[in-house]
């Protein structure tokens, strides 16, 4: 778990959790994090900020919104599974231990030229190719439920499950 420090603003890197499944009849499903999706620097105050993958930016709107104008980056993540098959994938909430900090991920699903939204806590089964390659963009929103000290250091997981369909 990667936990950075700054005063005034905190910087904001996101790390993946994974629960998988494989049974005798499927090759295991294999993860490689690419990118870690990164937030850059945010405002430690009640609000949240969205890291919205298909423009690929940071987006800065509104009184509560604790985005600041550095950019950040969104997460790739590839899973390697059997090709041909149905397999079924889900970004997952997480909560920080003490409550303050929420993220509900979200992010686009790449199979060749076809693509499938991805939403928070919403399963979706995604159809394999000949390579049996998925490749996954993240981002989402980041949400802060009371006011953060200055200076302390807050790292979020996000979890990613990922099954056969059978």
């Amino acid at each position: 778990m990667k936990k950075t420090k700054v005063f005034g603003v905190f910087v904001v890197l996101l790390n993946t959790a994974l629960m998988s499944s494989a049974d005798a009849k499927n090759a295991e499903i294999i993860m490689h994090e690419i990118t870690k999706l990164d937030f850059n620097m945010v405002i430690p105050r009640v609000g949240s900020c969205h890291y919205d993958v298909k423009s690929d930016e940071v987006i800065h709107g509104g009184s509560k919104s604790t985005c600041t104008f550095f950019d950040g980056k969104k997460g790739k993540i590839k899973l390697i599974a059997e090709p041909l098959k149905t397999i079924n994938v889900e970004l997952k909430t997480k909560t920080s231990a003490d409550g303050k900090v929420i993220f509900s991920p979200e992010g686009i699903a790449k199979v060749g030229i076809k693509e499938y939204a991805l939403y928070t806590d919403t399963p979706v089964n995604i159809i394999l190719d000949e390579s049996g390659v998925v490749e996954i963009e993240t981002g989402g929103s980041l949400k802060f439920t009371s006011q953060l000290g200055q200076g302390l250091e807050y790292s979020v997981d996000y979890g990613i499950s990922y099954k056969y369909v059978e």
